[in-house]
């Protein structure tokens, strides 16, 4: 046993004294993104800003190189633009066609100074989280053999900006039907290509769209496209109704709605099979910030069916523009038989104590092969502010089926039947 006042040192014993690892030089040079918005959204080209500021103590030759990565949802690469504004013989672009992503030259970079760079993503049609990574690869001019490298990444969660939500119902077609006593029906004038000689119906597509937006945007445009007819029918026009809401911010979980008529016809007339439409719904919007660009975003619409052989009632409402007469409404009511049978109705306008009505209070309708006939009503109400429903009942006589009322424009159904909206005195 031995006791020292002085405490002894440790030391300390390396495993392998003949070896040494050497680190690399930490890297001076730094990357910051601008400007970085809270939300981007899908079919809107993306810019990030980065600046680069070199923090070595002396010059360095610096090259920028981006990779993308995605979570499986969207496409594994994107194309992309790098672009130096100091330097626009420096800038890169990379398609889906290049097999490794390109190298923008930054070129000299003093001590202490700061260059700018801007990646210009495509518009990303998907929602999907990316994850940008930036790689700055550069040698000091006093030492060109010897890399360095510098990393930074950002993760770009990719929403959408509007869901939508559809309805699609028929409404009375104002052209005429072909007519079995008319010897020129179905012929065509030599220029013609392609021209439709089936029944002519009329539809309405009302989009109601939300905004999943965190920010408020300007709606610019609402427009249908065509993707595809199926079934040997044709669509002669698309008129969108007048939408006041375009132009107007619409504020973050706030509904619009935008309404049109859709035209269609069959090619033949002896065609019986069913008839679709495939659309999309085109937004044209833009973030409610000066000179923002416009994006047009597209969302899918479910197949829409356009053609069928059984029989339909549809009406049609106007009110009277006399200011001195009392209110009068007119109703009109179309029965259609696009069938290959002779069908007979019953029809019988129900009273209702909220209104008064001139017209047949009871009649039986027959109706020939892919004919329609029509019936007008005057209603004269003694209620105001209030919704209305008149009942007209029209039975197939055969079947003993109740056909159902499809309502027209400015008007709502419930199970019992279509209601209409009685206008106060001040309206």
């Amino acid at each position: 046993m031995w006791w020292s006042q002085k405490p002894a040192r440790k030391r300390v014993v390396r495993a392998d004294p003949h070896s040494i690892i050497i680190l690399p030089k930490p890297p001076k040079m730094e990357i910051k993104f601008q400007a970085l918005k809270e939300q981007y959204y899908t079919n809107e080209p993306i810019d990030l800003n980065v600046d680069i500021f070199n923090g070595e103590d002396e010059e360095s030759l610096a090259s920028l190189e981006v990779t993308i990565a995605n979570d499986g949802a969207g496409n594994p690469q994107l194309p992309f633009k790098i672009i130096i504004p100091t330097a626009p013989q420096s800038d890169v672009e990379y398609t889906l066609d290049d097999e490794t992503p390109p190298n923008a030259k930054l070129g000299s970079i003093s001590s202490s100074d700061t260059i700018s760079a801007i990646v210009v993503l495509g518009p990303i049609l998907v929602q999907s989280t990316y994850e940008i990574t930036l790689q700055l690869k550069y040698n000091l001019a006093s030492d060109l053999e010897t890399p360095i490298t510098r990393a930074a990444a950002i993760r770009l969660n990719i929403g959408s900006p509007f869901e939508a939500n559809y309805d699609f119902s028929p409404r009375l077609d104002s052209r005429s039907w072909p007519s079995f006593f008319d010897p020129n029906e179905g012929k065509t004038s030599p220029t013609d290509q392609v021209a439709a000689l089936g029944l002519p119906q009329k539809w309405n597509l009302t989009a109601r769209y939300c905004s999943f937006a965190g920010e408020p945007l300007i709606v610019e445009d609402v427009s249908l496209a065509i993707l595809s007819l199926n079934g040997g029918v044709a669509c002669s026009a698309i008129h969108p109704l007048p939408n006041t809401s375009l132009g107007l911010p619409i504020l973050p979980e706030a509904l619009a709605e935008s309404h049109f008529d859709v035209l269609t016809q069959k090619l033949s007339l002896d065609d019986r099979r069913s008839a679709s439409l495939d659309l999309s719904l085109l937004i044209q919007w833009r973030r409610d910030i000066p000179e923002s660009p416009s994006n047009t975003s597209t969302l899918p619409i479910p197949r829409l069916l356009v053609a069928s052989s059984e029989p339909r009632v549809l009406t049609k409402l106007s009110y009277s523009e006399s200011t001195v007469q009392p209110m009068v409404l007119h109703m009109e009511y179309m029965i259609e038989n696009p069938s290959m049978h002779f069908l007979t109705f019953s029809v019988v306008m129900e009273p209702n104590d909220k209104f008064a009505f001139s017209g047949a209070k009871q009649s039986t309708i027959q109706l020939l092969p892919l004919s329609r006939r029509g019936m007008k009503f005057n209603l004269l109400p003694n209620v105001r502010g209030e919704w209305v429903r008149p009942q007209l009942v029209v039975t197939d006589r055969y079947f003993q089926k109740v056909l159902k009322v499809a309502p027209g424009d400015g008007m709502k159904s419930d199970k019992e039947g279509i209601l209409i909206w009685i206008p106060t005195d001040e309206e």
